[in-house]
């Protein structure tokens, strides 16, 4: 194929001559391999999610020239080295990347955190053994209640005695568990 200029070819082994012209005969040809330019990878973030509720959390060791995106949602840069705060979560795994700079780097391999949601708590109250008697719930320390009329949780430091009434029970957020 004859030249013009410089020519953009895809990595690969090509032959070259130099074509006949005139008087001028056809070179010899000589083997030629192009190598593909592959930048150096960034460096994997290591972002940490910490789960602080039913479903929100933080995201935290992040800094500006980052991304994130909640499974395969939309990637969300980020701007600054500041926590950042996700809500309206449920099981689901966070990809951070960071970015690279188009020309030596290159964005780099995905962290994935996986978030996961705690299954509802099957626990039986023990009822009062007399009138006007308090119960009790048979929670551990993962677990955290407040009465249907509260809207604040407390966490449980074991077998509960509560006073008569209807309570929620949920396990308590840990790590990236919702």
């Amino acid at each position: 194929t004859p030249a013009s200029g410089n020519t953009s070819l895809a990595p690969g082994t090509y032959l070259v001559r130099i074509k006949a012209n005139g008087t001028l005969l056809v070179s010899e040809s000589q083997s030629i391999t192009l190598t593909a330019y592959v930048p150096d990878e960034e460096a994997t973030p290591a972002a940490i999610f910490t789960a602080t509720g039913a479903d929100i959390g933080m995201l935290s060791d992040v800094a500006n020239g980052m991304k994130y995106r909640i499974d395969t949602g939309a990637w969300i840069d980020i701007t600054d080295s500041t926590v950042i705060s996700l809500t309206n979560l449920s099981a689901c795994t966070i990809e951070v990347v960071k970015k690279g700079n188009g020309t030596t780097t290159a964005d780099s391999p995905a962290q994935e955190v996986a978030v996961t949601k705690a299954d509802t708590p099957a626990l039986t109250a023990t009822q009062p053994s007399t009138i006007g008697g308090n119960g009790s719930i048979p929670m551990t320390t993962n677990h955290e209640y407040r009465s249907e009329a509260d809207s604040t949780w407390t966490p449980a430091s074991g077998n509960t005695s509560l006073a008569p009434g209807t309570y929620l029970v949920r396990i308590k957020a840990n790590g990236t568990l919702l």
